[in-house]
């Protein structure tokens, strides 16, 4: 079946934008927006939007200094191919190869009674059987599992509708990193670190989605504490060791190609997902340790004002 991997890779996470020399004025309370920012060193800039993965039903997100932001970039970037066939073709053929257990053991091997429970609800509310996915390693459970956290939601997630603005505008797409590199995160996970991963997703599952709506305006406002709170740390506290793969390793190689982006002169509009940019040991974070300028964009949807 079709499986959107980077939207399971890297759960539905958002951002908290920790207080550092960064903010202008550390005294002004952000404008009620989503996360919008300038990366730039002497002569390239970047204007980083950081995404939620819950679908949005209409575009009230939108705002003037994301619309400008798009027009001032002369080209597009995003993690991974996600929509593209041919990707999602090669991203297909490495699930089967990669996603079955080995030859006699189960993906309910070695749980306790709770995990278990959690894991057969989990999957019950996503309406999938454990017959299923018990013959799958833990890192195809969960793909399976957070694709279906939003299922039946009206709308689509805010990346793609980026992504079909890009096309649009006829803007060049480019990608951070392919798929098959986004998937040798999971594929390469420890035994350990996988089965802590599916588990806490297994164990917020219901909570994630019944939490939906209130993440996106949490998201939508700027309430980066909030939904920090609400879908960081599940994962940060229940599978430390995947969070450290996911999302604290990854940032590094993050921060490393758009440097490589601001070595050349032009500006650029990137789309990542939010939790990237959460808490300590962030995108921001290692950005600003390559020496590169980060100012946070705040601009209430529909205000008038001009980017910086």
């Amino acid at each position: 079946m079709p499986v959107r991997i980077l939207a399971a890779a890297i759960m539905c996470l958002a951002l908290a934008f920790p207080a550092s020399a960064r903010e202008k004025n550390k005294a002004e309370a952000p404008a009620p927006a989503p996360p919008l920012f300038k990366v730039s060193d002497e002569d390239s800039t970047l204007y980083l939007f950081a995404t939620i993965g819950a679908p949005a039903s209409d575009k009230s997100w939108r705002t003037r200094a994301i619309s400008r932001a798009i027009d001032k970039s002369e080209t597009m970037w995003f993690e991974a191919p996600v929509d593209d066939p041919a990707a999602m073709e090669t991203a297909n053929r490495i699930f089967a190869e990669r996603a079955p257990a080995p030859a006699g053991a189960h993906l309910t091997d070695g749980l306790d009674e709770t995990s278990l429970g959690a894991l057969e609800n989990a999957a019950a509310a996503a309406e999938l059987t454990m017959a299923a996915l018990s013959p799958l390693r833990p890192w195809a459970a969960f793909v399976l599992l957070s694709g279906r956290v939003h299922a039946g939601a009206a709308g689509a997630p805010v990346e793609a509708a980026i992504r079909a603005e890009a096309d649009s505008r006829g803007r060049p797409v480019r990608f951070l990193f392919s798929i098959e590199e986004s998937l040798a995160l999971l594929t390469d996970m420890p035994a350990e670190t996988e089965r802590r991963l599916l588990i806490a997703a297994a164990r917020d599952f219901s909570r994630q989605r019944a939490d939906a709506p209130a993440d996106f305006a949490a998201w939508r406002a700027g309430d980066l504490a909030a939904v920090d709170a609400s879908l960081n740390a599940p994962l940060r506290q229940g599978a430390p060791g995947a969070f450290d793969l996911l999302v604290v390793k990854r940032n590094r190689e993050i921060a490393a190609r758009l440097a490589a982006i601001l070595s050349e002169p032009g500006t650029a509009f990137v789309t990542l997902n939010a939790g990237y940019l959460a808490g300590e040991a962030s995108l921001l974070d290692d950005l600003s340790a390559l020496g590169l300028m980060i100012e946070r964009i705040d601009e209430a949807a529909g205000a008038g004002g001009n980017l910086p």
